[in-house]
């Protein structure tokens, strides 16, 4: 029973994470701006917009790991000055495991008969992840170096407890954990659009 409830514990756990992307582009989760994490229409702190998604959804590609990456580079401040983010990490479903592996893993343009050097082979420090609890099977975005992004707040670590019910003679086992998750800085991340 204590094994089976430690499973449901970090079920849980991950599945509270992966809604932060799951609620990406869902004007019901906003962030400080009013805005969705994936938006268009963040705001700048002295006024002004950007976006950290594309405008229209994106499947992902080659191409679409080379447009998000020009486009964050282009990430700036409330002052109109260049911040350097770079992208560090790739994130996506399960479906997309062996499309990243094509992309991210071929040291040659992938699937054409070019000799050309693929730019995005093994661009990512932190390579790519795949989370099997993301809802969307298409969705995917890149993880910046942009610092105060993603946030995690560990207030207790998983706890268990036993105890025996003294009327039934039944053992009892208790779980816990005190966590919260969410983001800060949207340009943490570019989005591939809904």
């Amino acid at each position: 029973a204590g094994r089976l409830l430690k499973r449901s514990l970090v079920h849980t756990d991950e599945q509270i994470a992966a809604d932060i992307i799951n609620n990406a582009y869902n004007v019901a989760f906003p962030g400080g701006d009013g805005q969705p994490l994936f938006s268009t229409a963040h705001v700048f702190g002295k006024g002004g917009t950007f976006s950290n998604r594309f405008g229209a959804a994106t499947a992902f590609s080659q191409t679409a790991v080379e447009d998000a990456l020009i486009n964050i580079e282009d990430y700036r401040d409330g002052a109109g000055l260049l911040i350097d983010a770079k992208g560090v990490s790739l994130h996506g479903p399960r479906q997309l495991r062996f499309d990243f592996d094509r992309v991210l893993a071929s040291r040659f343009e992938p699937a054409t008969a070019n000799n050309a050097v693929n730019p995005v082979a093994q661009i990512f420090p932190e390579g790519y992840h795949i989370n099997h609890r993301f809802t969307s099977g298409t969705e995917w975005f890149i993880k910046t170096d942009v610092e105060n992004g993603f946030k995690e707040f560990n207030r207790m670590d998983y706890t268990f407890d036993t105890d025996n019910d003294f009327g039934t003679s039944n053992y009892r086992h208790k779980g816990m954990f005190y966590k919260s998750y969410g983001w800060t800085d949207p340009r943490c991340a570019w989005g591939s659009g809904i």
